[in-house]
């Protein structure tokens, strides 16, 4: 049986990671479902981890888009230009890496 995710609804995340790829923490914010939304509110998210996480690198940080059923959909470029569709069997498969990286540290 495959692990099955459920995430929360309606979130903006960004995976903080330093240069060297070590992640340093996490930071989720909720969105109205749109897409304009979500790249305001990952705007704000990335001031939030420049902020609280010095050591943080915007290229090795990870934004993603959860939608309203729960599902990791889409990630968002670091300069918040370019929004692509994740493919699903593999944005489960990165973030049951990324839970467990987090997990660890």
């Amino acid at each position: 049986m495959k692990p099955q995710i459920i995430l929360l609804p309606d979130i903006v995340f960004r995976v903080v990671r330093t240069n060297d790829g070590e992640i340093i923490g996490i930071i989720l914010k909720n969105f109205d479902d749109t897409l304009e939304d979500a790249i305001k509110v990952a705007q704000e998210i990335s001031a939030d981890m420049f902020n609280n996480y010095p050591d943080a690198s915007n290229i090795q940080s990870l934004i993603g888009i959860v939608d309203r059923n729960g599902k990791f959909k889409q990630t968002i470029s670091p300069n918040l230009k370019i929004v692509t569709d994740v493919n699903i069997e593999l944005g489960k498969q990165n973030l049951l890496e990324i839970f467990r990286m987090i997990g660890e540290y």
